[in-house]
């Protein structure tokens, strides 16, 4: 199974970066993007929640 991506696009529609996790630890796409506020705050949120276990679905 591939690890989620995520494109981050700035307000205008820009894209600036793809975020995947992969091992608890982000890797965004370019590189040189990772020091945009908005790619860090995105990097960040998915490594938090990629260690949390999901919930079980009640079906």
């Amino acid at each position: 199974m591939e690890p989620p991506v995520v494109t981050v696009r700035a307000p205008d529609g820009t894209r600036l970066a793809d975020v995947t996790v992969e091992g608890g630890h982000a890797r965004i796409d370019p590189p040189d993007a990772a020091s945009h506020p908005l790619v860090a705050a995105v990097a960040g949120q998915m490594e938090r929640t990629a260690t949390r276990p999901r919930p079980r679905p009640s079906c």
